[in-house]
């Protein structure tokens, strides 16, 4: 009896190692699809999960739907070249892109859960899934800036922006999108000052109108109204939270570092110090399967809307 214990045990232990090892699970696995890497965003994905992996908080991943907001706002409103026929990925075009999305995570931080409505049910939200095909046929092109100028008021709504235009007057989607996303005119600013700004920004676009001494305040409307925001409220709540947590408390460099690392990217544009607690000889590599993964074993999948 005893025998066949063992041996069980040993047959148990080596279907494990297999099946695992088939999934690219070892000490870290970066848990992404190939839609991001497609885009040139995999790495800073990667990067991020690293850093807080190696923090012992290896269910963090970083909304794929954030990170494509941030590639469309940089394309549309930073002067950037074009990605190459080759579709742009670890290219010297791409590297613009990626540098100014990573010193915005760096500032401003991520939320995990940025889903909308009809998504949700295409998807339910398993594997970190918050963009389903049919979103990623639209918002690629917009990453690639390979689409009609007509459409790019449409993708803001998309992403949840508000649009109160009337017969040509108010304020569009796309407007609103920039003025909360765009920080170009911040560039010489401090990590702080950008942060600082971006909080002021969170706290507008959140606030019902009023203090907590219930005096009236100004509130800014970009977000759409009920399911007409695609999740962004929802977004925007833990990104506020994460930036007052004890993580965003100072520069981030090597929060910065590791997704620059990630991507083969010099880091110096991070600022001081972006030694992480992994070695430096130890790449953060993605997962060696194409399939999307969900956490490593002995973590749990989060349910609901969630990337």
């Amino acid at each position: 009896m005893t025998r066949l214990k063992y041996a069980l045990s040993a047959l148990l232990f080596v279907f494990s190692a297999t099946a695992f090892g088939e999934e690219g699970y070892d000490e870290w696995t970066c848990r992404e699809g190939e839609m991001l890497k497609g885009v040139g965003l995999q790495c800073i994905s990667c990067g991020v999960q690293q850093y807080y992996s190696d923090k012992g908080q290896s269910d963090v991943v970083p909304s794929s739907k954030w990170l494509t907001l941030l590639a469309v706002s940089a394309r549309q409103f930073r002067e950037l070249p074009k990605i190459s026929t080759s579709n742009g990925y670890g290219s010297q075009e791409t590297d613009a892109m990626k540098k100014v999305i990573i010193a915005q995570i760096q500032a401003y931080g991520f939320c995990t859960k940025y889903i909308s409505k009809d998504t949700l049910q295409l998807t339910g939200g398993k594997n970190y899934r918050d963009l389903s095909d049919p979103d990623w046929k639209i918002i690629t092109p917009f990453i690639k800036f390979d689409h009609e100028k007509s459409a790019v008021n449409d993708i803001a709504k998309r992403f949840g922006f508000k649009d109160s235009t009337i017969l040509g007057f108010g304020t569009d989607a796309l407007t609103n999108m920039r003025d909360f996303i765009d920080d170009s005119h911040l560039n010489n600013f401090t990590v702080t000052s950008k942060r600082t700004n971006f909080k002021n920004k969170l706290n507008a676009a959140l606030s019902n109108g009023y203090n907590i001494s219930g005096e009236k305040i100004d509130k800014k409307e970009i977000i759409g109204s009920g399911d007409k925001d695609q999740g962004l409220t929802r977004c925007l709540e833990e990104v506020r939270q994460r930036l007052n947590s004890r993580d965003f408390s100072n520069d981030n460099v090597e929060l910065c570092g590791a997704m620059a690392k990630s991507c083969k990217m010099d880091s110096s544009f991070c600022g001081g110090s972006t030694n992480s607690s992994r070695s430096n000889n130890q790449e953060y590599r993605p997962s060696s399967t194409s399939k999307q993964l969900g956490p490593p074993p002995g973590t749990s999948n989060r349910s609901g809307g969630v990337k």
